[in-house]
């Protein structure tokens, strides 16, 4: 049998032991909880962090853009962009792909207005420096959600006044909703 000195030694060191290892166990679990209420507040939220993008190739240069829900929609993209190519084009077809987004097909944009929402005239046509908005609307499917931020891809099919060929230019945008 062990002399009763050396159990008295072998106690004090496993309750030094457990005494070390509660210190350090509190000691973490208060930087846990710090960081879980840094992170409850939004401080790691990277998309705070983001700058809003719209880009164009050279032709058409994004003068304005925005992410809103009107009164009766599902949500809008607005894109305000300005004809650089030195000729009138026409535009064909518009269409828009948004993510987060359940339509992975791609949101079809209504025809391009000017800046007061009127028509252009000649039909679809963007004169050469002028503006136009290209509007497009969330379907049904997709959920618009305020201060969640958007990344889209928009596709423009045009054509040149006096011109033959088809052209298509891609820009992005990606902004958080109002």
């Amino acid at each position: 049998m062990k002399p009763i000195a050396n159990r008295r030694i072998t106690r004090r060191k496993g309750q030094a032991a457990l005494e070390y290892l509660t210190t350090y166990g509190f000691g973490l679990l208060m930087v846990l909880t710090t960081i879980g209420v840094i992170n409850y507040l939004g401080f790691f939220n990277t998309n705070s962090l983001r700058s809003n993008i719209c880009s164009f190739p050279t032709g058409f240069s994004c003068e304005d853009f925005i992410i809103h829900k009107p009164l009766a929609s599902n949500g809008q993209i607005e894109v305000v962009l300005v004809n650089n190519y030195g000729v009138d084009v026409v535009v064909t077809d518009t269409t828009m792909v948004v993510k987060p987004s359940v339509n992975t097909a791609g949101i079809v944009c209504s025809p391009p207005t000017d800046t007061a929402g009127a028509a252009l005239v000649p039909a679809n046509t963007i004169a050469i420096g002028s503006k136009a908005v290209f509007l497009c609307e969330f379907g049904p499917t997709d959920t618009y959600v305020a201060s969640q931020r958007y990344d889209g891809i928009i596709e423009i099919e045009f054509n040149q006044v006096g011109g033959a060929y088809p052209f298509t230019t891609t820009g992005v945008v990606s902004t958080v909703a109002q």
